[in-house]
């Protein structure tokens, strides 16, 4: 080649190149094109090549959280070094933590089960959705794993305070309340659940129901719904009352 080269890319926020020589400068996570091009001259046509580089971001469910700022969905590319477990699954969303954080999946058909479990690398969509960290169109490089679905023992007030600091860490985990009272009857909604003096909402799926009075052991999700947190539970198997009133049943005798 006779004449001259000049080098771009097509992300500098994830590599950046010298224009001349060609040189790459790695700045961040994410994709860039890296593309050489050269004018024509009296003997070659203009012409141009170019080469991909994928940056990945590497660590915990809570280092992969740090690359999602934003309320549009960005590519993430990253390798987790630890363990993600999925520990609930629905039809379009689902569940998944590491034992330190955990991240909500939203995405039709994702194929997951509770109990997949995944490490390396993943390509994904993050993005910020009504403050709730979420994952969406995303693909795995390791096939699925199994493992055991846990939790971790809160209390309310445990995530309460502090300004919520408690929740912001335990967002999208699975965690368990032992002992909370259901202050108001509810079936398939919202009320508030009280434990030692703290409250918080308690977020009711699937028809699922409390017991004005009622005292429970619940198994469920710290989810920020908009800057509002609440605690969501899915499963019947989740919501075991242990004490305190239940529902009133009524019987009638037939006539003789």
């Amino acid at each position: 080649v006779t004449t001259d080269v000049t080098y771009t890319s097509s992300n500098e926020d994830v590599a950046s190149v010298n224009a001349s020589t060609g040189a790459v400068t790695i700045n961040g996570m994410g994709y860039a094109k890296i593309t050489a091009s050269a004018e024509a001259d009296a003997t070659y046509k203009p012409g141009s090549a170019f080469y991909d580089i994928y940056v990945y971001g590497k660590g915990t469910i809570e280092d992969l959280k740090d690359y999602i700022t934003s309320t549009t969905a960005t590519d993430i590319y990253f390798n987790l070094t630890s363990n993600a477990v999925v520990t609930y699954a629905a039809t379009n969303y689902a569940y998944m933590e590491d034992g330190h954080a955990g991240i909500y999946i939203y995405k039709s058909s994702h194929g997951l089960t509770a109990g997949n479990s995944f490490t390396g690398k993943v390509k994904a969509k993050g993005m910020l959705y009504k403050q709730l960290y979420e994952l969406s169109d995303f693909t795995f490089a390791n096939a699925a794993g199994t493992f055991e679905v846990r939790y971790s023992d809160w209390t309310i007030q445990d995530l309460t305070d502090s300004g919520n600091t408690g929740y912001k860490m335990a967002e999208s985990m699975r965690v368990k309340l032992t002992g909370v009272t259901a202050t108001t009857s509810a079936t398939g909604t919202s009320c508030t659940i009280e434990q030692g003096g703290a409250s918080t909402t308690l977020v009711l799926y699937n028809s699922l129901s409390v017991t004005a009075g009622g005292v429970y052991d619940i198994t469920g999700y710290p989810y920020n719904n908009d800057g509002t947190w609440e605690f969501r539970v899915y499963e019947e198997s989740c919501l075991e009352q242990t004490g305190g009133k239940t529902a009133a049943t009524v019987t009638f005798d037939e006539e003789s």
